[in-house]
């Protein structure tokens, strides 16, 4: 059931590696983003998770062939362990994006040139620079 959690860990991090990669910030609310380094340590926490659960229950395999033992069948003590791991960089994760969020930063918007003949109203019947017989020579 946890796994599922941690399979969400995972989606939620990539999301937020992706988002700053390649649109500069995660927005977090109103008026803050996570950019920089704050957003890839957020990123790096919650994609942690899956793996170091996965190390975590290959090492208590691990240590239960080398005891000789089977693995105990008490799903609550995994489950625990589980959610232990999750809170472990989880918490973390979510205070350095909370602390790490800074205002959104505004951006500029580009102006469009405007161009000579929009300044007349009957731009098509006047040629756009005098001609002379100078204009047909190469420069």
């Amino acid at each position: 059931m946890t796994c599922i959690a941690d399979l969400m860990c995972l989606a939620f991090g990539i999301v937020v590696l992706v988002t700053v990669l390649t649109g500069g910030g995660f927005p977090m609310g109103g008026n803050k983003e996570l950019r920089g380094a704050p957003a890839y340590i957020t990123a790096g926490l919650l994609m942690a998770v899956l793996p170091v659960t996965i190390l975590v229950g290959c090492g208590m395999a691990g240590f239960a062939i080398h005891q000789k033992k089977e693995m105990d069948d008490d799903e609550s003590k995994f489950m625990l362990i589980e959610i232990a791991i999750i809170l472990i960089f989880v918490m973390p994760a979510l205070l350095v994006a909370l602390l790490g969020a800074k205002p959104r930063k505004r951006r500029k918007k580009k102006k469009k040139r405007r161009r000579e003949h929009e300044d007349y109203e009957d731009y098509d019947d006047r040629p756009r620079r005098r001609r002379d017989d100078l204009d047909d020579r190469a420069r």
